[in-house]
This record gives structure tokens, sequence and C-alpha cells, in this order.
């Protein structure tokens, strides 16, 4: 029976916990949550690319230089992207 309604059987569970147990599980809930969203290294690694931070500081086109490069290519790369598609969708035809 525990195979066919997890969920019944787990409220059940929950209901028989005592109420600080019940805050503390869902505090520990909670507290996932907000490592999880708060830790996002993908996007995180994503904005420093494109800020040019591994650029150095003092030098003002070296880092401009690699911001408008970065932006450039992804702007190339939605165009590519795109081209393909339309070629494809013509040649389908």
């Amino acid at each position: 029976m525990a195979g066919v309604f997890p969920g019944i059987i787990r409220v059940r569970c929950m209901a028989d916990k005592k109420p600080r147990d019940r805050r503390n599980e869902s505090e520990g809930i909670l507290d996932r949550v907000n490592r999880e969203v708060e830790s996002r290294p993908l996007i995180d690694r994503t904005k420093k690319h494109f800020k040019a931070d591994d650029a150095p500081e003092d030098d003002w086109a070296e880092l401009w230089g690699r911001r408008i490069g970065r932006v450039l290519s992804v702007v190339l790369v939605i165009l590519v992207i795109g081209w393909i598609f339309s070629f494809l969708a013509e040649s389908g035809s």
C-alpha cells in the first residue's frame, strides 16, 4: 500500500509529528530552498564573463573590447541559429 499512495502516508506521518518537529522540518526545507535559489553558479559565471571581470581593471580599452566582443558573439550565434532554422524551413517545403 505504501507504493500506491506515498503522499497520503507521508501526510499522515507529518500529522503525527509534534508542532516543534514540524516547525524544524519546515525551516530545514525552507533553508534548503533558499540555498538552492541563491546559489546560481552558472548565472553568476555568465554575468562575470559578460562584464569582463577577467580583464585588467586599469586598461579600459581591453575591458570594453572584451565586453563588446562577447556581446557581438552572442548576437552572431543568434543570427546563425536563425539562419539555420530559416534554411531548414525553406528546404523542407
